[in-house]
C-alpha cells in the first residue's frame, strides 16, 4: 500500500529485504552443511 510517504517506507522495505536475504542465506548455508556432512552418493 502506497501512502505517499516514500521516505518513510524505504527503511521498512530495506529492512524487510535484508531479513529475507538473511533467512535465505542461512537456509542455503544449513542445506549445504547438511549435504557436506552426508557422504556423496
Amino acid at each position: 500500500m502506497h501512502t505517499g510517504g516514500g521516505a518513510l517506507a524505504d527503511p521498512g522495505v530495506t529492512t524487510g529485504g535484508l531479513a529475507v536475504l538473511g533467512v535465505g542465506a542461512a537456509g542455503l548455508y544449513a542445506l549445504r552443511r547438511k549435504k557436506a556432512a552426508q557422504p556423496a552418493s
